[in-house]
């Protein structure tokens, strides 16, 4: 009697240590599932949570890479032991564009992220355009410039401009790329402007997932009487680089005149070329910044002449012209600084 009891008592025990473990609450289990219903600018991202018997909130981030940038709202998911399977949307997504996502749970017991994965979004990406700067610049009109990336579907492109009233659009109607097209170089000419007077511009492109807008630039047109021609510096370091790859930059300052009456003191483009002889071989192009400074910096692989037998030489001297433009108060037609480095 008295072992029957005992054995009782014993199995009393296991039972309650059984009990005990599967009753203690712990942190939330998850399982990020798979992106459903993609679309160009939404996705519905699913998973799993089991809370482990502890009230638990979820969530969802997602992002074009692992640093992610979205979230989604905190959701309840009770206390349950049990996996409960749950969803929320990801909204406002670019088209065309691997997303990065992960579901997070939270409860008193601790934090648990889930795997991360990826989805595409359905359509092509927005294109990409790139603001060039402004060629032919006179008192009365100019070129802009610009780049325009259709990313496989057939991009309308347009510039917009405006001296200070609200922005004009042009050409009417706008221009377009072929969506097979790698990066393609375009140009609109303007006028008629105001003389003397800074403007600003952008490029835009569109085409069927959406619109994208180039960065704004900055030219002021010529005045109808020419100001008396700023100074600027040039210098170009090393004078001499012996090692590939051959990195040399150049800095400047312009001076205004001490007559200078224009709106726009410290804008404008530089241009800053590498020749051999006659040949152009780099064209570096930076904007002139708000204290009239210039930076830009020029890498070379390998020299560019050949010898006889198709050898390229050791050594090799580069001319470098700087030309300023861009803003017609400031720059004459024709004002360079020349100087001169070797490669190898």
């Amino acid at each position: 009697m008295k072992r029957t009891i005992s054995l009782v008592v014993a199995s009393l025990a296991v039972f309650a240590v059984v009990v005990g473990v599967a009753g203690a609450a712990s942190s939330p289990t998850v399982a990020t599932g798979a992106a459903t219903t993609i679309r160009n600018h939404s996705a519905v991202l699913n998973g799993s949570v089991n809370p482990n018997g502890a009230s638990t909130q979820y969530w969802f981030v997602w992002g074009p890479t692992t640093a992610y940038g979205g979230t989604s709202a905190h959701h309840g998911a009770g206390n349950g032991t049990r996996s409960v399977s749950v969803n929320v949307t990801a909204s406002g997504l670019l088209p065309g564009t691997v997303y990065h996502y992960r579901m997070i749970a939270q409860n008193a017991f601790g934090t648990t992220m889930g795997r991360d994965r990826t989805f595409k979004t359905t359509g092509h990406p927005l294109p990409g355009v790139v603001t060039g700067s402004v060629t032919n610049l006179s008192a009365f009109g100019g070129t802009l410039n610009g780049t325009v990336v259709p990313n496989g579907a057939t991009t309308s492109w347009y510039f917009q401009y405006s001296g200070g009233a609200p922005f004009v659009s042009t050409p009417v109607p706008p221009g377009t790329v072929s969506g097979s097209s790698g990066p393609t170089n375009v140009a609109q000419n303007i006028g008629p402007l105001a003389p003397g007077t800074l403007y600003q511009y952008r490029l835009v492109g569109v085409h069927a997932s959406g619109t994208s807008y180039g960065p704004f630039q900055e030219f002021s047109t010529f005045p109808l009487s020419r100001p008396f021609p700023p100074r600027f510096t040039q210098s170009t370091q090393p004078s001499r680089d012996r090692t590939k790859p051959f990195i040399f930059t150049t800095t400047g300052l312009l001076t205004p005149s001490s007559r200078f009456f224009g709106p726009a003191q410290c804008t404008g483009t530089v241009n800053i070329r590498y020749f051999i002889g006659t040949r152009q071989v780099t064209l570096l192009r930076t904007s002139l910044q708000s204290n009239c400074t210039y930076r830009a910096t020029a890498i070379f692989t390998h020299t560019f002449a050949f010898k006889v037998g198709g050898k390229r030489p050791a050594t090799e001297q580069l001319r470098v012209e700087v030309r300023f433009g861009g803003n017609g108060w400031l720059a004459p037609t024709k004002n360079a600084r020349v100087g001169h480095v070797i490669l190898g």
